[in-house]
């Protein structure tokens, strides 16, 4: 059976006639082609990733404005990654790092860093969302809710994307979604692409296992219902995202 965060809203709405709103054939289609082609701000204006680089800059002092813009431009075509990574707060000698890096990083970590929802043809399209080999799955039917969390993790930091590729870290910085799993030495870390994916996930559940249906969210003492169970649920692509089991 498949599961959609929307499906599961529709649902609860259903009884007030916002249920087939939201699974309606055209509005599902309409998803879709969002996913595939999003619009672009409003009037050419910079979108949220650049607004926070601007914001970054800005707040920066001389110096580490310098750095950061050195940064960017040492990756090229690729400044988009380095302006998310400068927008997540990580310090400027961690952004500097994963920039001189960049050349010299895998494929498959350089295609997380950029988009981990992408397919191999660089577009977002329908199907299971996959890092390298591995095909993000949520691990077991307690880790709905921490699937998802992980993937927030992963799309919207480039250090969570190459540390889940490659397993490095730079200038020392831990993002908060890896610190759980790495505690205070990051070589003691897991050493495969499928454990790191795995304690990503108990990490978001708080290192404990929980009740079928239930999350720990950044390990504090609340709960949130996602769901059934559904055992071996691919992430996907595809809009609204489907979990089946």
């Amino acid at each position: 059976m498949g599961w959609t965060l929307t499906s599961v809203a529709a649902r609860v709405l259903g009884p007030l006639g916002w249920g087939r709103r939201w699974v309606a054939p055209d509005a599902v289609t309409h998803a879709r082609a969002l996913a595939a082609d999003p619009p672009a701000a409003p009037g050419g204006a910079p979108d949220l990733s650049e607004r926070t680089w601007e914001r970054r800059l800005a707040q920066a002092s001389p110096a580490d404005r310098k750095a950061l813009e050195a940064a960017a431009a040492e990756v090229g075509s690729d400044a988009r990654v380095i302006q998310r990574a400068a927008g997540s707060g990580a310090p400027v000698a961690a952004v500097a790092a994963l920039a001189a890096a960049w050349a010299s990083l895998p494929g498959d970590a350089k295609a997380a860093a950029r988009d981990p929802l992408a397919s191999p043809s660089g577009r977002r399209e329908e199907g299971p969302a996959a890092v390298g080999v591995l095909t993000l799955r949520q691990i077991d039917e307690t880790t709905c809710g921490a699937a998802v969390l992980a993937m927030v993790a992963l799309t919207t930091d480039p250090f969570v994307a190459v540390w889940l590729a490659t397993g490095r870290i730079f200038a020392d910085h831990r993002p908060a979604a890896v610190a759980g799993v790495l505690g205070g030495d990051w070589k003691s870390g897991p050493r495969t692409l499928e454990s790191r994916w795995a304690a990503l996930q108990r990490a978001a559940c708080g290192g404990e296992a929980r009740r079928p249906g239930s999350v720990r969210v950044a390990g504090f003492a609340r709960h949130a219902a996602v769901g059934p169970r559904a055992d071996g649920a691919s992430v996907r692509r595809e809009v609204p995202r489907r979990v089946a089991r």
